[in-house]
């Protein structure tokens, strides 16, 4: 056996620093101890010699042998547990976090230096953690495995007594140097001279920490500070809270065969635990000794005790609620009152704003008070954009102690949200549309949790929901609270933005504020509230929803608001263009410019409500009723709303007709051309506007600029594929996906057919301008225009309609007219 794997181990360094203190050489202490010059390199590298070679070098050297002896791991061990700096025993049963600790194994054993810092919220298992991996490590440290807690690694009392219980405390700076630079620098070169891993426990400050590290430093640091791993910049593991199925695997593990019995019980203790391996524990501990409780009654305890809040009666094991009570020692009271009234937003994003009007404090002390949360663990903070500031989101983990914390303020806390949602609703109303459809997409998990708790609130046995006809409403007749009073107001002047921002769900929120509305008499506001239900209905393609709602809100609306009324009265008129076609308009012109014409009515909403019906009769492809769509596009630009929006009036308005001219195979204006290369340069495009744009040119003889056709992805966005995601984003759906869904699947079929993307108006559809551009054009008559759209594209969108939509869906039956129209078979 070779003497490398014999023998004794040597201190290294400590043989190099004596040869050196006398000035020799190797090969002069080599001759001095009569061995080899090679005995002397092996012996400073710290391999194990024979104890006659480590004599002779000690006599050569003239130390004593026990200076240059390496001790064996039981005396290590032995040392640190007499000065308490022994690693603490992993809890039992542990909580398997397999992946965790395989990365930080193959961390600190992978070179020097090796420093790493696990973060996560209390509790979580960091030290648990650590514990473990330091146990599972001892054969890759056999020199030893040293930790300090928090009285350890403040300031210096740590070093001295880990160097006073491995025996070089001789080789560190005199006492009265303790405190510099020097003292750290020693500490560092003789710990981790030989195979050592520290463990600094539950660190709270970054700079005490950066005195241990070392160019051969192994170092493993727990924290619950976010800010501590920023500040060293050391490789990082973040916990998150246990699985469920984790979580259940340790609470069994504790309860043995109580557990297969109870199976469902145990799954709901787990869902109470939180992913918390120390709730878990402690659980498991309780039910261990209290064997007369089941799992299930045990967390209905806790879950009573948890809804009491902080200052309720807790169940006989104070202990569960440790975790909450060490998060209330990380953060200052102010942070936690703040805390407390987040928790109102669990499961959504919030800003520093709303956070300030939840808590009732500044907006600069919500941001400092938000950050010290951050940094604790307690929510998560994400960019929202240069310029803009954070996005706040309450951890899962953290959501049980928020509500705990918050418990018995929740009250004040929805009478402060209240009134911030009153002053958000109100600059909404005041912004740009594009501007405020942006603003409420960004917070749109926001206000529908706002939304559903003040829904809730009025209706506490429940919310009816959208009802198809405003006849049948249900009745409401709850408490007329602050809430009752101000949510369907709120939502009558949010709607606009809303139904754009927001999925066809809204409508059920719009029909339960309308039927509160009625109860309370405020016949404007339930006529906003109906305008808003017909509009959604019309965009998610419900027509006769939009149809009756239509004309209950312009009803309700005619005396109070005549532009709201012309609106409304749009929308029913839109619904029954499209279910019947050209007739249907023509039934509804009169009464609908009619509606135009009054005197209340704005300069904005009358060119709206005349664009729109002269879209629709153009659409028809009838030359009867493209005369009267250009009589009706002559007077708008005739009388614009104003001069900024003339030039695009007179540019769509050739453009539509040009476009039904070629259809019928009259002439083309000689405008068209131009109108259509002013409308591409003057307003914003997106890729299917373009595409859009290149068909029309196509269609009418003209040169395209050969924009290629969208994506997959490019068209499920554009086009609004998803059910739920319909909206009347991109103006009426059923132009869109009854026209250009078709030429999208005709173009990825390789038979791209321009006459497919004819859609009268659409090139500025879906954006909003001074006279709402993107709410003005009517819906594609089904059968007027189904001879331009090719055989084939209908066969793919109806081969894609079916596979991809449910039965009930409008598009379904929609695309089956179109198909019988165009003498297509089923």
């Amino acid at each position: 056996m070779s003497s490398r794997n014999s023998g004794v181990c040597l201190r290294g360094e400590a043989l190099r620093e004596a040869r050196q203190g006398l000035l020799l050489t190797q090969e002069a202490l080599a001759t001095a101890a009569q061995v080899t010059t090679r005995t002397v390199q092996r012996a400073e590298a710290g391999d194990s010699l024979a104890m006659e070679s480590v004599q002779r070098l000690a006599a050569a050297l003239e130390m004593p042998l026990v200076a240059l002896l390496r001790p064996g791991p039981s005396w290590v061990r032995d040392r640190l547990m007499t000065y308490g700096l022994l690693c603490p025993a992993a809890p039992t049963p542990w909580a398997e976090r397999d992946t965790e600790t395989r990365a930080l194994r193959e961390a600190l054993t992978a070179g020097h230096p090796a420093c790493f810092v696990v973060t996560g919220l209390s509790g979580i298992g960091k030290t648990s953690l650590a514990s473990h991996v330091a146990h599972l490590l001892r054969s890759d440290f056999p020199d030893g495995i040293a930790w300090l807690g928090p009285a350890g690694w403040k300031g210096h009392r740590g070093q001295l007594a880990v160097a006073d219980a491995l025996r070089f405390r001789d080789r560190l700076p005199p006492a009265e140097l303790a405190g510099s630079a020097a003292l750290d620098t020693a500490f560092g070169h003789r710990f981790f001279e030989l195979s050592r891993l520290l463990v600094l426990d539950d660190v709270t400050d970054a700079e005490q920490v950066q005195r241990f590290w070392h160019p051969r430093a192994r170092l493993l640091v727990t924290s619950a500070l976010r800010c501590v791993a920023d500040e060293l910049g050391w490789g990082r593991l973040e916990l998150g809270p246990l699985t469920l199925e984790h979580t259940m695997g340790l609470l069994d593990a504790h309860l043995g065969e109580r557990a297969e019995r109870d199976e469902s019980g145990l799954r709901s203790l787990a869902a109470v635990v939180a992913g918390s391996p120390r709730s878990a524990q402690i659980a498991g501990k309780v039910l261990r000794r209290e064997r007369h409780v089941g799992a299930a009654e045990y967390a209905a305890q806790l879950r009573e005790a948890l809804e009491r809040g902080a200052d309720g009666a807790r169940p006989p094991d104070d202990t569960f609620f440790a975790a909450h009570t060490q998060l209330r020692r990380r953060v200052s009271d102010a942070a936690w009152g703040v805390f407390g009234a987040v928790g109102f937003f669990e499961g959504v994003r919030f800003t520093a704003q709303w956070a300030a009007a939840a808590a009732d404090v500044p907006v600069g002390a919500a941001r400092r008070h938000l950050g010290e949360l951050v940094d604790a663990y307690l929510l998560s903070a994400e960019s929202a954009g240069a310029g803009a500031g954070p996005i706040y989101r309450l951890d899962a983990s953290a959501s049980r102690a928020a509500r705990w914390s918050g418990h018995g303020t929740e009250p004040r806390v929805w009478e402060r949200l209240l009134v911030e949602a009153g002053l958000r609703v109100g600059a909404l109303v005041a912004a740009r549309p594009p501007e405020a459809v942006a603003t409420l997409r960004s917070e749109a998990e926001l206000w529908q949790h706002l939304l559903g708790h003040a829904l809730a609130s009025c209706w506490p046995d429940g919310a009816p929901g959208f009802v198809p006809d405003p006849a049948e409403l249900p009745p409401w007749s709850g408490p007329v609270t602050a809430t009752a009073r101000v949510m369907p107001r709120l939502l009558g002047l949010l709607g606009g933005p809303l139904t754009f921002a927001a999925s066809a769900a809204t409508r059920g929120w719009f029909c339960d504020a309308s039927a509160v509305a009625r109860a309370l008499g405020d016949v404007s506001t339930e006529g906003r509230l109906a305008a808003h239900v017909a509009r959604v209905s019309l965009g998610v393609l419900d027509l006769p929803a939009a149809q009756r709602w239509g004309a209950h809100a312009a009803r309700l609306l005619a005396d109070s608001d005549a532009d709201a009324s012309a609106v409304a009265r749009l929308w029913q008129a839109t619904a029954t263009f499209v279910l019947v076609g050209a007739p249907g308009l023509v039934t509804e012109l009169e009464p609908l410019l009619a509606v135009a014409r009054h005197p209340g009515v704005s300069g904005r909403v009358r060119a709206m409500v005349m664009m729109a019906a002269a879209s629709g009769l153009a659409a028809s492809a009838d030359g009867d009723h493209l005369r009267q769509s250009e009589a009706l596009y002559a007077a708008v630009a005739a009388d614009p709303p104003s001069a900024a929006t003339a030039p695009l009036i007179e540019q769509v308005a050739t453009i539509n007709v040009a476009v039904v001219r070629r259809a019928l195979g009259w002439p083309v204006p000689d405008a068209t051309e131009a109108a259509l290369d002013a409308l591409r340069a003057g307003t914003p495009h997106d890729g299917l506007d373009l595409w859009r744009h290149d068909a029309i040119r196509a269609f009418l003889g003209l040169q395209p600029s050969r924009t290629a056709p969208p994506t997959d992805v490019e068209a499920q966005e554009l086009l609004l594929l998803s059910p739920e995601q319909e909206t009347l984003h991109r103006a009426q759906s059923l132009m869109d996906l009854v026209v250009l869904m078709p030429a999208y699947f005709g173009a990825v079929a390789g038979g791209h057919d321009a006459t497919t993307l004819l859609g009268m108006g659409a090139p500025w559809a879906g954006r909003a301008t001074e006279i709402e551009v993107g709410n003005v054009m009517l819906l594609f008559p089904l059968a007027g225009m189904a001879p331009l759209i090719s055989r084939e594209t209908l066969r793919l969108a109806g081969r894609w309609a079916r596979a991809a939509l449910p039965e009930e869906h409008p598009l379904l039956d929609g695309l089956g007219r179109l198909a019988e129209a165009a003498g297509l078979p089923g």
